[in-house]
């Protein structure tokens, strides 16, 4: 690159923000992204950062514990796809475990879908694990005909339909029978849904089951992820094999 032609901030490296404080990480993070993109606080516990300028789209949800403790160099992994790939990437952040349960979110893809802002992308993926695969399949719906890839989703934490998981029972305070609830239902227009799992967690495989019986299977594809452990976005990323099963 000759000095006159301008900075490209994709191809710079990704700083560590491992050892910063959480303050200092969080001002650290904004802006890395404000070169890059954009940066938005939708409300107390959800953002979204947007970088990249390809005709393809990759929405991934994550919390910001995980990316805290277990993204390498504390940073979102949306960000590292947008460096590895040419394509562009919203990230969709929760403060909290929220699930991506709220009324500011709900109204995000609803501005999203009606002002045409998806179709302006040749493609969409969406990408999550755990809470974060949930809100890939159930945000796809805004996507129609967009790609899902979900790591360990729950398909929904309604207690009727799922009393019979008790990990997140202080989330069934928030609602998941309104806009965007039920992810298997939701991710019926997509394209292709890639929900893979650890079946020897049966609680987690009785998740997935749930996607089965949604009526999508035509598009849907359940991948049994045998003796990889609990932490399948870790140990995909340990083969070298995240960036490929992600990227479109």
């Amino acid at each position: 690159m000759s000095a006159d032609e301008p900075q490209d901030p994709l191809r710079d490296p990704l700083p560590d923000l491992s050892e910063l404080s959480r303050k200092d990480w969080a001002g650290a993070l904004r802006r890395i992204v404000e070169a890059e993109g954009a940066y938005l606080e939708l409300d107390d516990e959800h953002h979204v950062m947007q970088v990249g300028d390809g005709d393809r789209l990759v929405i991934t949800f994550e919390s910001a514990a995980d990316i805290r403790n277990n993204q390498d160099l504390s940073v979102p992994f949306g960000l590292r796809v947008a460096r590895a790939h040419d394509v562009s990437v919203m990230v969709v952040m929760c403060l909290k475990p929220t699930w991506f349960r709220a009324q500011a979110v709900y109204d995000f893809f609803d501005n999203l879908t009606d002002n045409g802002e998806l179709d302006d992308y040749d493609h969409v993926r969406f990408y999550g694990t755990g809470l974060g695969g949930y809100a890939a399949a159930a945000y796809s719906v805004a996507a129609p005909g967009s790609d899902v890839i979900a790591i360990s989703p729950q398909a929904t934490l309604d207690p009727r339909v799922t009393e019979w998981d008790p990990r997140f029972v202080s989330m069934r305070k928030r609602s998941f029978t309104d806009r965007y609830g039920y992810a298997p239902a939701m991710c019926q227009a997509a394209r292709h849904v890639l929900v893979l799992y650890y079946p020897e967690e049966d609680l987690e495989a009785m998740h997935s089951a749930l996607f089965a019986r949604s009526g999508g299977e035509p598009g849907l594809t359940r991948y049994r992820c045998r003796h990889m452990g609990p932490d399948l976005q870790g140990a995909l990323d340990d083969m070298k094999i995240l960036d490929e099963v992600v990227r479109l």
